[in-house]
């Protein structure tokens, strides 16, 4: 297992809202947030949670995105260009302020924390997030790879969430056009679990 530090942007979301976010459930998907009552239907998960609706979640999100059980988030990712015999390096942060912002028309926020992942396929197991931006594990062509995704499955813990940043879309495109790098209200989140507490994992005691 493999502890994956992540970005997650979401337009919208002010101080407030973060601070509800890490009081609560975490970062949950949208079928959890779009459900009657706000009730988990959870024996429904293991239906849900399939290589079908993963693909329908990456590439045809605006159809499927109000009930998906996926989360999206960001690693950075890295495409080569052959032609040139160089590798094109794509921020984490940029693709996470793009989403937080609304391509920079409006407020919103990046999450920082870190996801569980096997560098294998584990579609039916909720805890471990897909690395879908590692092309020698997931070999179907993406559009969005440059996103460097790595899709979440029905929340993200708030132990997992170490701090929310809070941008202006405008005045973060600003920053950058001036080649700065923009800056954000923090929110830390006091349930945050550092991930080097417990990255150890010890075996079973046996014959």
């Amino acid at each position: 297992m493999i502890l994956q530090k992540v970005l997650k942007g979401i337009a919208g979301i002010t101080d407030t809202d973060a601070q509800d976010i890490f009081a609560g459930a975490g970062i949950t998907c949208n079928w959890w947030r779009n459900a009657d009552e706000g009730e988990l239907p959870v024996n429904e998960i293991p239906d849900r949670l399939n290589e079908y609706n993963l693909f329908r979640h990456l590439n045809d999100y605006p159809v499927f995105g109000s009930e998906t059980p996926f989360i999206s988030t960001t690693a950075g990712g890295v495409e080569r260009d052959a032609a040139n015999a160089i590798n094109l390096r794509f921020s984490a942060f940029i693709t996470a302020l793009g989403f937080a912002t609304n391509h920079f028309t409006t407020s919103g926020a990046i999450f920082y924390g870190y996801v569980n992942v096997l560098g294998k396929k584990s579609i039916k197991m909720e805890e471990f997030a897909e690395e879908t931006r590692e092309l020698n594990i997931w070999h179907d062509f993406q559009p969005y790879h440059r996103e460097g995704e790595i899709v979440a499955k029905i929340a993200i813990p708030p132990a997992h969430l170490e701090k929310a940043e809070i941008f202006d879309g405008p005045t973060a495109l600003r920053a950058l056009l001036a080649h700065q790098i923009p800056l954000g209200l923090r929110v830390s989140n006091p349930r945050y679990v550092p991930p080097t507490e417990i990255c150890n994992i010890r075996d079973v005691i046996d014959l």
